[in-house]
C-alpha cells in the first residue's frame, strides 16, 4: 500500500507541500484520508514525537475541473473568515494555499464520519438538521466578496429548475410547471455548505464531543432547501427511514433557522438535481436517462401529495 501511494505523484506533491510548509519540522508518513472528483486529502503528523500535529494537505487531481482553482482560492477564502467567528461546529484553519499548484495545508478535522444509514445513537437527519440550520445563520455580509451565487432563494431556485426546460419529456414539462407554482420567497440567499454529507461531517467522540464540516469547495450564497436537497437526493427514504425528509426538517426548524423550510422547497431542489443529472449522463445510455425521468416522475409525486395535503389543512 505505501509503495503504491509513493508511485502516485499526488502523494510526491502532498510530502513536498508538506516539507515546504514545515521546513524545520520532522513529517511524518503521508497517508490518503480522502479522495473525491476534484482532489485527494492527505494526512501527516508534523512535529517531535511528543508535539505531533496532524495536517492536510488537498491535492488536486490531474482532470479536476477548469475551475478548480478558483473554487480552491474561494474556499480557502472562505474558511478564513468562518475561523474568525463563533460557530458550533468546527472548521478547518487554513496554514498555506499554493496559487501555482492549487495545492492547501490545513488543519486536520479529527472525528468519525456520520452514517446515514444507522439509527442508533446520535440521529444522522438530527446531527444534519441542526448543522445546516447553524450553516444557514451565518452572516452573509461579507461573503458577497468571496462566493459566488444568488442574491435571493427565488433566483436560486428559478436557476435550479431552469435544466428541465430542455429535457423534451412530458414529465419534465410536468415538473418544471409544478415547480414554477412552488417558488420560495425572494428572501435574501444564505450561505450553503452545498455537500453535507456524512463523510463531510465529522463528530469528535473521543475529545471535544463537537461537529466539524469540512469541503466547503462547492459553498455559495443560495436558497437554504438546496442543502437539504442535496442530503436527501431524491429518494424516497432518506437516511432509510419512509419518513426521512419530515425527520430532517423538523430538526431544522426546531433548530432556529434563518426561515423554516416546508417539503416543496426540497421537493423544487431535488427535480432540479434529478434535471441536472439527466443531462450529464451518456445520451447513448437510454435506460440510464429513462430511470433518471422515472426518478423525477416519483419526486413530482411525492411533492404534489405534499401540496395537496398542506392545502388540505388550511
Amino acid at each position: 500500500m505505501a509503495r503504491k501511494g509513493r508511485k502516485d505523484p499526488r502523494w510526491r506533491t502532498a510530502v513536498a507541500a508538506f516539507t515546504e510548509t514545515f521546513p524545520d519540522q520532522p513529517i511524518g508518513f503521508s497517508k490518503v484520508i480522502g479522495s473525491g472528483l476534484s482532489r485527494k486529502a492527505y494526512l501527516s503528523w508534523v512535529g517531535p514525537e511528543d508535539q505531533e500535529t496532524p495536517y492536510v494537505a488537498l491535492v488536486p487531481n490531474k482532470d479536476a475541473p477548469e475551475n478548480y482553482p478558483d473554487c480552491v482560492r474561494r474556499e480557502t477564502a472562505l474558511l478564513r473568515h468562518l475561523s474568525t467567528l463563533e460557530l458550533p461546529f468546527d472548521t478547518a484553519d487554513i496554514v498555506r494555499f499554493d496559487h501555482e499548484t492549487s495545492v492547501v495545508i490545513q488543519t486536520h478535522i479529527p472525528g468519525f464520519c456520520v452514517d446515514f444509514k444507522s439509527s442508533k445513537g446520535l440521529k444522522p437527519w438530527d446531527i444534519v438538521g441542526e448543522l445546516a440550520a447553524a450553516v444557514h445563520c451565518v452572516s452573509t455580509q461579507r461573503l458577497t466578496s468571496i462566493l459566488e451565487g444568488f442574491e435571493t432563494r427565488r433566483a436560486h431556485a428559478e436557476s435550479c429548475i431552469a435544466s428541465l426546460t430542455s429535457i423534451d419529456d412530458p414529465i419534465a414539462r410536468d415538473a418544471y410547471q409544478w415547480a414554477c407554482e412552488h417558488l420560495p420567497p425572494a428572501t435574501p440567499a444564505r450561505l450553503l455548505h452545498s455537500d453535507l454529507l456524512g463523510q463531510n461531517i465529522h463528530y469528535d467522540v473521543l475529545n471535544s464531543h463537537r461537529f466539524g464540516l469540512v469541503d466547503w469547495e462547492t459553498a455559495l450564497l443560495g436558497d437554504p432547501a438546496f442543502d437539504l436537497a442535496i442530503v436527501t437526493r431524491a429518494t424516497g427514504k432518506p437516511f432509510g427511514q419512509a419518513n426521512g425528509l419530515q425527520l430532517l426538517l423538523d430538526a431544522y426548524n426546531t433548530s432556529d433557522p434563518p426561515e423554516e423550510l416546508e417539503a416543496t422547497a426540497v421537493h423544487l431542489h431535488e427535480l432540479g438535481l434529478v434535471a441536472h443529472w439527466w443531462h450529464t449522463a451518456n445520451p447513448d445510455h437510454v435506460e440510464e436517462r429513462q430511470n433518471y425521468l422515472r426518478r423525477m416522475r416519483n419526486v413530482l409525486n411525492r411533492a404534489a401529495t405534499v401540496s395537496l395535503t398542506d392545502s388540505r389543512s388550511r
